[in-house]
């Protein structure tokens, strides 16, 4: 995860802890956060405050996967083409 997406990260769970929500209950709603800081971050990197965003839905998607997902793990357990998650192996072998 890049700088700029484990900043956005933060901010949204920081959200998440000062309105008491339950992301687990409403997916959407992470989504929603994440995509509302995504576009603050970005609004900034225009005004040249930092750097901007390569990709702001891989970004996001990111965002939410580290959040309520398994963080980097999340697009293996999504794609249907990947077999033998094994996340407690101490070897493991990805296949598509």
């Amino acid at each position: 995860m890049s700088d700029p997406v484990r900043s956005i990260a933060e901010r949204v769970r920081g959200r998440v802890l000062r309105e008491g929500v339950d992301l687990a209950r409403d997916e959407a709603l992470a989504s929603r956060y994440a995509a509302e800081e995504v576009r603050r971050y970005s609004e900034r990197a225009l005004a040249g405050a930092h750097a901007p965003l390569d990709d702001e839905r891989d970004a996001a998607r990111e965002v939410v996967a580290s959040i309520t997902g398994y963080g980097p793990l999340q697009p293996f357990f999504d794609d249907p083409t990947v077999e033998g998650n094994c996340s407690q192996c101490q070897s493991v072998a990805w296949r598509r």
